[in-house]
């Protein structure tokens, strides 16, 4: 298996942890945030915005940090929604 097919193997495997949507996943996905792999982080990101409890929004915010403009504004992205529901709750 290749590099490159690795990295689609994880970020899958992120994007069914987010399905689960359960809280005892969030650590692993904060930890795929380091993922070299830009596809791997984004799906992470995504998961962590399904999931949504609090430790979750926190991995989100270190989104925020990353050093690639894509990452920020997708954190950020789900990030607002996430507000704007709670505030609509």
């Amino acid at each position: 298996m290749d590099r490159c097919s690795k990295c689609g193997v994880r970020a899958e495997a992120a994007m069914y942890l987010g399905f689960s949507k359960k809280p005892f996943v969030v650590e692993s996905l904060i930890e795929g945030l380091k993922d070299p792999e830009l596809s791997v982080r984004l799906s992470c990101l995504s998961a962590l915005g399904k999931i949504g409890t609090p430790e979750a929004v926190a991995g989100l915010r270190l989104g925020l940090d990353d050093p690639v403009p894509e990452i920020r504004q997708v954190a950020g992205e789900i990030l607002s929604k996430i507000e704007a529901g709670a505030s609509q709750a």
